[in-house]
């Protein structure tokens, strides 16, 4: 537990980091949904960009599929930083 407590990513969020989207299904479980959450809070309180996307009827291996639908939550904030 020691180890995983100290290998976990939101132990290590940068002082300088790129924009973020942390993305979820919807469908995951409650404590899968709430440790993205929890991450994507971190990063913005660090002072970084982040979004946070819990994507409807979605799961772990199914999110993806929004990445090339026009209008989604994954994908609008790419193009707009695109200027697109």
């Amino acid at each position: 537990e020691a180890a995983a407590l100290a290998n976990s990513p939101i132990r290590h969020i940068p002082a300088n980091g790129c924009k973020l989207i942390v993305g979820v299904g919807a469908l995951e479980t409650d404590e899968f949904r709430r440790q993205s959450r929890e991450f994507a809070d971190a990063w913005s309180a660090a002072g970084l960009s982040c979004q946070f996307a819990e994507m409807p009827d979605r799961h772990h291996f199914s999110i993806h599929e929004d990445m090339n639908v026009a209008g989604s939550q994954l994908t609008e904030p790419f193009l707009s930083w695109m200027d697109l």
